[in-house]
Formats: C-alpha cells, sequence, structure tokens
C-alpha cells in the first residue's frame, strides 16, 4: 500500500515540483489538483460482494480476495464539475478484453466528496489512436461517500457493446452536465503495483494521455 502511494504522489509531485497541499475541504489534494486523498473511516459500510458466477469477466482489477482492501478507500484521481474544487475534470482509463463479449455490467470504484449531485456519468468508449474516441454506450449512477469500505457504482447495462478480444477500449467518469459542483475520486486499485496502466485526463480541452500508476479500480463484465 505505501509503495502504491509513493507512486501515485511522485507522479503527482513530478508534475509540479511542489508537495501536497490541503484544501479547504478536509481532504489532501496533490498541487496539480489531480489526486484527493481522504483518511479512510474506521468502518466498513458494506463489505464487498461479488456474485458474477454466470458473467463472462471482461476486465477486473478489483482485488476481490479482501473484503476490506478492493481498492484504496479515500485515494485516488480527482474529477469534478466546472464550479467544483478542481474545476471540470473527466477521467478515462484504457482495458484490454482477453475475450470477445458484450457487456451486462459496468462497476467503477468512485467516491463523492462534496457538491449537490451524488451522480457520476460512466462511457464505454472506442480507442482512437490509444485515446477515447467514439462512445460505444454511457449510464449513470450514485456514487457512495468516499472514504468507506467498499461500495461500488455498479451498472447493469442493457443492450450493451460488443467488444473484441484483443482490442483497447477506455472507461470514462465524469460528473452530470448538472452536477456542476460536484467532487469526487476515482479510486486507486490495489491489485497491480508493478504495471503502468494507459489512462486520460480532459481539463476541458481534450483529452490527455498520462500513464498511470497505480491504475484506477473498476470492472467490466458480460456475456
Amino acid at each position: 500500500m505505501m509503495r502504491m502511494m509513493t507512486f501515485a504522489l511522485a507522479w503527482a509531485t513530478a508534475m509540479t515540483g511542489s508537495s501536497l497541499a490541503a484544501s479547504t475541504t478536509g481532504v489532501t489534494l496533490s498541487p496539480d489538483k489531480r489526486i484527493v486523498y481522504l483518511s479512510p473511516a474506521n468502518r466498513a459500510t458494506s463489505p464487498y460482494r461479488a456474485s458474477r458466477t454466470s458473467q463472462t469477466v471482461i476486465f477486473d482489477n478489483f482485488a476481490t480476495l479482501d473484503p476490506k482492501g478492493v481498492f484504496m478507500v479515500g485515494t485516488g484521481f480527482a474529477f469534478g464539475g466546472p464550479n467544483s474544487l478542481i474545476g471540470f475534470a473527466a477521467l478515462a482509463a484504457a482495458f484490454t478484453p482477453a475475450q470477445a463479449a458484450t457487456v451486462t455490467e459496468v462497476d467503477v470504484a468512485a467516491g463523492y466528496i462534496e457538491g449537490r449531485k451524488h451522480d457520476v456519468l460512466v462511457t464505454i468508449y472506442a480507442d482512437a489512436s490509444g485515446m477515447p474516441g467514439d462512445k460505444l454506450w454511457q449510464g449513470e449512477g450514485k456514487m457512495p461517500v468516499d472514504g468507506f469500505c467498499c461500495k461500488i457504482v455498479a451498472l447493469n447495462v442493457t443492450a450493451g457493446p460488443q467488444l473484441a478480444a484483443g482490442t483497447q477500449y477506455w472507461i470514462g467518469l465524469r460528473a452530470l452536465p448538472k452536477g456542476t459542483d460536484t467532487f469526487a475520486a476515482w479510486m486507486f486499485n490495489v491489485a497491480d503495483q508493478v504495471d503502468a496502466a494507459p489512462s486520460a485526463v480532459d481539463v476541458g480541452s481534450g483529452w490527455m494521455l498520462s500513464p498511470a500508476l497505480p491504475n484506477v479500480a473498476f470492472a467490466v463484465y458480460g456475456n
């Protein structure tokens, strides 16, 4: 866990040349406002449960063997609406299916911090030369409050896209258009402390590639 924090914070400070700075909301932000840290609560609101035996795992980096360590609670990349603490920021993370499947469920470890809307807009994108491209599916869900283990945003997908094996796709998160002051975080995964993963950020001028270690926590299932 400490190693993962070291990688994440070193990446953030390298972007700005300074150390972490405290925000006015009780959380801690990196100077570039990319990484947010909120001390985890000392209790779990809900243990993580996965019962998807009938579904194909398209991608999954949740650490499901540890019900209290499914993802890095309280720590991840920040995103929000234009009137949020960090200004507008949308996030995306790449994944590559091991086998072809039609998407039936998307799970993301997103946590609400402040704002009038708890909701998040989740999008599956095709790849466009290593960046998020055409929208293949979009849905929205209500985020749990950040800092508590281990609720996630789980979305059932109707008439989902067919994904090809060995082809890169993207999952994107952003605040709803009505959530102009929504401030939230996409939590880091704890399943892989070695491999950097493609990720991207959009702060209003289009997607910019920013490889991340650790990656954010999410899963895609299908049939």
